[in-house]
């Protein structure tokens, strides 16, 4: 970017980020508990929480890289980053599942309070973001 600004931290203003870290922080600190109290459904729990949370801060570092380079170049990396990013999220689950190391229906809603805690975060920051230009 020309101007030094960065596009895509002016829409979040790093909350989804630091989100992400926050809830990756949390989910690895939920494993050791879950390890610690030999409880296999608060792992499996905090195993989807970890999943997703690494997902969504790929996710953004995806998006965010997308924005840096010139738009042919941003269309191929964006594409290709997905793609690894969603195989990558797949092969944890199916390993995690298959091997049964973690019962699936745990690891989903984990995975899914990870993704909505940061979005949930990224709408607010939004919001917050348009009344303060109003």
């Amino acid at each position: 970017m020309a101007s030094g600004t960065d596009p895509f931290k002016s829409i979040t203003g790093g909350a989804a980020k630091k989100a992400g870290r926050i809830n990756f922080i949390a989910g690895a600190a939920g494993i050791i508990a879950s390890l610690i109290l030999d409880n296999p459904t608060a792992l499996a729990l905090a195993a989807g929480f970890v999943v997703g949370s690494i997902d969504i801060l790929w996710l953004l570092h995806i998006a965010r890289q997308g924005l840096h380079i010139e738009s042919q170049k941003s269309a191929r990396s964006v594409v290709i980053g997905y793609y690894l990013r969603f195989g990558a999220t797949v092969a944890a689950f199916a390993i995690l599942i298959s091997k049964r190391i973690i019962s699936p229906w745990p690891l989903i809603v984990g995975f899914t309070l990870a993704l909505f805690s940061v979005i949930g975060v990224m709408i607010y920051a939004a919001r917050e973001e348009m009344f303060k230009d109003a």
